[in-house]
């Protein structure tokens, strides 16, 4: 599941616990009043957690998903003919360190102002289908996360290629090594 559904189920699983417990352990005849204000205090909290929750997760970048090969090869002649750089991260949803890398990596102010120039792809391989494996394949990925850099005529930068979960600052790093030597 993705990480925000598993949050909400695991809250309300421990809402409904705390909820049991509190029926079971104040009877109704010692303190008529502590089941009552006890609930509304759950209910007023779960109410006040719910208008704070980010319900759908925003993602960190403005990817343009791509499915297979040929969307790939689509989106790097784009790219190629606007003069930009790309960033393709391949992602999974049961990856851990591929959510990893959107919490922690993507979502910081300085990687994101450093990539605002790349045209970013995003191939989500969750399915493991025959595109997907055949898209890994030609990029020559053997596990996620993979982050793959093109420079403006499209070709690999794989001095810039990421293997794994990659902390913000080592990211931001290796984009303003790429840019200061003008490989990207």
């Amino acid at each position: 599941l993705p990480a925000h559904i598993a949050t909400l189920l695991w809250s309300c699983f421990a809402l409904a616990v705390v909820l049991w417990l509190i029926w079971r352990l104040c009877p109704v005849t010692k303190a008529p009043g502590l089941k009552t204000v006890t609930l509304l205090l759950l209910l007023s909290g779960g109410i006040f957690a719910a208008t704070q929750y980010e319900w759908q997760p925003a993602d960190a970048l403005p990817f343009t998903a791509v499915n297979n090969s040929e969307e790939l090869q689509q989106q790097l002649a784009a790219a190629r003919a606007q003069g930009k750089p790309v960033m393709l991260d391949l992602y999974a949803d049961w990856c851990t360190a591929c959510r990893e890398l959107d919490d922690k990596t993507f979502s910081d102010p300085q990687v994101q102002h450093s990539l605002s120039d790349y045209q970013l792809l995003r191939a989500d391989v969750s399915a493991n289908n025959a595109e997907h494996r055949a898209l890994m394949q030609e990029l020559q990925v053997l596990g996620l996360p993979n982050v793959l850099f093109f420079d403006k005529q499209s070709k690999p930068s794989p001095h810039l290629r990421i293997q794994g979960f990659i902390p913000a600052d080592e990211l931001q790093g290796k984009l303003e090594q790429c840019q200061h030597s003008q490989l990207c």
